[in-house]
């Protein structure tokens, strides 16, 4: 009987509960293995609850990371707007497209930041989707136009030609 009632907790405790325990009844082998078997499943329980405030303090440090660098990124982000736009004063056009590629340079860390906030929203179980319609045209063009200076740079040609059917939004 004892035999089996530590069968019972090992599948149990296989299948992730670890909060049984049993008395040790006997004071032989049976009850030494007894003793054992709780020990573990108490420093499996430990484990485990060590590795969810690990996992909880990671989450919330790449939260509040983001959270850090998103304010000087916005910052930035305006800045090149205003260098653009002349807003500051004339800007040559080499200096312009320059400023640009800056610009979303910076637009792309954005997204990144933006990124680990939707992965530490989802670890948390607090994200909901946004689902949006998109022009798969008008994405690919600005995508191609974001790595255009990359391709260039490494002797690159990189062209897009649209089709002439009407592609539905995505």
């Amino acid at each position: 009987r004892p035999l089996r009632r530590l069968l019972h907790l090992t599948r149990l405790v296989g299948g992730g509960k670890l909060q049984y325990r049993l008395k040790p009844s006997l004071s032989d082998e049976v009850g030494e293995l007894t003793g054992a078997f709780n020990i573990m499943v108490a420093r499996l329980n430990a484990q485990r609850t060590r590795e969810h405030m690990i996992e909880q303090l990671k989450s919330e440090f790449i939260s509040v990371a983001a959270h850090q660098l998103r304010t000087p990124l916005s910052a930035i982000k305006w800045t090149f707007r205003m260098l653009i736009d002349g807003d500051l004063g004339i800007v040559l056009p080499e200096q312009k497209d320059f400023l640009k590629r800056g610009y979303q340079t910076n637009e792309h860390m954005i997204g990144l930041v933006n990124d680990l906030l939707n992965a530490s929203r989802i670890e948390q179980g607090h994200f909901g989707y946004d689902f949006a319609e998109v022009d798969i045209v008008d994405y690919l063009r600005s995508f191609i136009e974001s790595y255009q200076h990359q391709a260039h740079s490494r002797d690159v040609s990189v062209s897009f030609v649209s089709s002439q059917i009407a592609i539905p939004k995505l």
